[in-house]
């Protein structure tokens, strides 16, 4: 993870980079940088490579947005970069690059911490699914802690 600190408009912000590499099959990798813009603009550069000789690579990704202690509170769709051949395949390239942009919600590109990249070469809707849930959680304790502190202030007002 990588911090840079750029300023716009006059007003300093630090954008989060954040580069993951995964072995996804035998001699088949995916690797994907990153950057969130504090304005919720979320860039993603996504690239499969298969070293293998007769095994291409049909990868899929997702990204959670984690904030405070590991808690996610935005996810990505699954996304499917193009299928990569292998390398004894003399028509097809064995490496592809694809670029994605998303826009998240402002509130939460500022106080994110860190980008979980999720790579693999199977099907990614369990994981996914997963992710949702503990996203739901998060989000129903975030409300509790919320009304447990309006309680407070009230008393003390």
């Amino acid at each position: 993870m990588l911090f840079n600190v750029i300023k716009a408009k006059g007003v300093k912000m630090a954008e989060l980079i954040v580069t993951d590499n995964d072995i996804v099959l035998t001699g088949r990798t995916m690797s994907t940088k990153a950057t969130l813009y504090r304005n919720g603009k979320l860039i993603l550069k996504n690239t499969s490579r298969s070293v293998h000789f007769t095994g291409g690579l049909k990868g899929h990704s997702f990204y959670a947005v984690i904030v405070y202690d590991g808690m996610a509170l935005y996810l990505s769709p699954v996304y499917e970069p193009p299928t990569v051949a292998s390398q004894g395949d003399p028509f097809r390239s064995s490496r592809v690059t694809k670029s994605y942009e998303a826009s998240i919600p402002g509130p939460i590109a500022k106080i994110a911490t860190n980008i979980d990249v999720i790579h693999d070469s199977g099907d990614l809707h369990d994981q996914w699914e997963r992710h949702v849930e503990a996203l739901k959680r998060g989000v129903r304790d975030s409300i509790e802690i919320s009304e447990e502190i309006k309680r407070l202030i009230e008393v003390w007002d």
